[in-house]
This record gives C-alpha cells, sequence and structure tokens, in this order.
C-alpha cells in the first residue's frame, strides 16, 4: 500500500508574527494567540498519529503541505487529508478518478463537514481501510474549459468539488454576461453565477437560494447572484440543473475583466471580456465515511 498525507499549515504558522505584532501594539487580546497556539498543537498530535498508525500499519507514505506540488506520474491508495473541508478540497482537486480520499479534522477550529473523522477516528478509519471496511461515497466532480476569444485558445481547469463562481473581477462591480442553459439565452446583469456540484450544494450556492442535495446526486446546479430585473423583463435562468452533455450551460463573459473562481481561493482563473465558458463533467472521486 501506498498512501500520500495532505496536511494544512496552520494559521499560527501563516501569521502568527503579525498576530504577535499586533498584540504587541494593543489591537489584539492574547487571547486571539493562545488561540491559534491551541489549534497549531491539536494539529500537530493528530498529524503525528496518522504517521504513526500507517507506520505500525507498515503503510508506506509520502507527505506534502497544503500547496506543495503533488508528486507527479503517481497513484496512491489512498489520500488522507489532515486538516479540516479545506485541505480536502485542495488534495481533491488534484485527485485521480476514483482515487479514494480521507479526509481527517485535525483540531477543533477547523470545519470537518466532508471529514470521515478526527483524531479519536484515525485507527478505526485506518484499520477500516486495511480491512476493505470503509464506507465510501462517489462524488461528482465539475470542470471547465475557458475559450480565450483573442488567442482563439483552450484552457482546461482541474476537476472541483464544490464549486465555481463567475464574477466581475471587481466583486462591488455589475456582472455582465450571457448565459445559455440548454437552448435557452439570456443577457445578465448581476453579482455572478454560483456553478455547483451536489457536493457543493450546501455551500455558497445555499447561502444564494440554491438547493441543497444529497452529494451521491449526479446532477449539477447554477444559481444567479442578485439578478438586476428592474428592466422589466422575466428571466427564466434564476437557478435550476444542467447536465453537461444533454443540456449545457454555457457563460460569455461580458465584463472588461472578469474572474472564475475554483472551490473557494483553491484557484482562480482571469478572463477578459467575449472569453467563454463551457461546464464539463469530471471525473468522480470516492470520499471515504465513517464505517
Amino acid at each position: 500500500l501506498h498512501f500520500l498525507i495532505v496536511h494544512k499549515p496552520t494559521n499560527l504558522e501563516q501569521h502568527g508574527e503579525s498576530v504577535r505584532k499586533q498584540i504587541a501594539n494593543g489591537f489584539l487580546s492574547p487571547d486571539h494567540l493562545a488561540h491559534l497556539q491551541k489549534a497549531h498543537q491539536e494539529h500537530y498530535t493528530c498529524f503525528d498519529k496518522v504517521k504513526n498508525s500507517l507506520r505500525t500499519l507498515d503503510v508506506r507514505f509520502e507527505e506534502i503541505s497544503r500547496g506543495d506540488c503533488w508528486p507527479k506520474h503517481k497513484r496512491f491508495d489512498a489520500i488522507i487529508t489532515v486538516g479540516g473541508d479545506g485541505t480536502l478540497l485542495s488534495a481533491s482537486q488534484m485527485a485521480k478518478a476514483e482515487e479514494k480520499v480521507i479526509g481527517i479534522r485535525s483540531s477543533q477550529s477547523s470545519v470537518g463537514f466532508l471529514c470521515a473523522g478526527g483524531y479519536d477516528d484515525i485507527d478505526a478509519l485506518l484499520n477500516a481501510y486495511i480491512k476493505d471496511q470503509l464506507y465510501y461515497e462517489s462524488c461528482s466532480r465539475l470542470k471547465a474549459t475557458v475559450t480565450r476569444v483573442a488567442e482563439n485558445q483552450d484552457e482546461i481547469t482541474c476537476p472541483v468539488l464544490n464549486d465555481f463562481l463567475f464574477t466581475n473581477q471587481n466583486p462591488a462591480a455589475t456582472t455582465r454576461y450571457s448565459i445559455q442553459v440548454g437552448k435557452t439565452q439570456e443577457v445578465h446583469k448581476s453579482s455572478g453565477v454560483w456553478i455547483s456540484t451536489a457536493t457543493g450544494s450546501t455551500a455558497g450556492i445555499s447561502a444564494a437560494g440554491g438547493i441543497d442535495m444529497d452529494r451521491s446526486d449526479s446532477r449539477f446546479q447554477f444559481r444567479t447572484r442578485e439578478l438586476y430585473q428592474g428592466d422589466g423583463k422575466h428571466y427564466q435562468l434564476l437557478g435550476g440543473f444542467f447536465d453537461p452533455l444533454e443540456k449545457p450551460l454555457l457563460i460569455e463573459n461580458r465584463n472588461e475583466f472578469g474572474v472564475l473562481a475554483l472551490d473557494g481561493q483553491r484557484g482562480l482563473i482571469d478572463l477578459k471580456f467575449g472569453d467563454r465558458i463551457r461546464f464539463e463533467r469530471g471525473p468522480s472521486i470516492l470520499i471515504g465515511r465513517k464505517p
């Protein structure tokens, strides 16, 4: 067996020096640093336990920090993420088709909605994997092909597990675009468009009025954000489900500069006027759950 462990850099590692300076200048309470230190310790205690458990089970593994270069030309029996949902989402973009991903929530401060368990569940989860008793959900992913009109070139994104967000580059500015679902096409002015998988349906798109879906649902959905309807027109493409093969979703950017965000801050594609986006089904991956 050959595993890959993907762990997050902690907030203490990323922002500790800045927090210490703010505390020294009286802008933050020392409690803020204590919270970061506690989460940092919990994370590394959990990370060490994962590695020690794998050694006990005689499982070979490699480890990388979230954001590091992914090992090339390798296929792993399982990918274990140590962090929270953000770490799992980052790893999911690189996981190969039907590759197994097991999320471990490493501290109480991390959100672990997608994770299989936390510190106390590590041994049970790994033993269940070894005995082939771990339950997995096959989760659909979504990718996009961006056609650069000026260069007449296509750019294909990595597959995302949660969602895409299309907006104006300036989040306070009106987002202008043409949207087409199947044979229906409209020109909108709004705050942007969410495009989501079933897994991501409980995230940003849900807050915008989307429909929560079962994670095993193979459909995708979209939802416009704060659509301008003061022109008296009747709009049909406020949101709904689409099938990339039978009822594809296409967006043409009509902002001077737009952006397409992948799984929140886990990827950003800059767009110019006229660039087109076509959303397509990506390869599914298997997300581990508690036995």
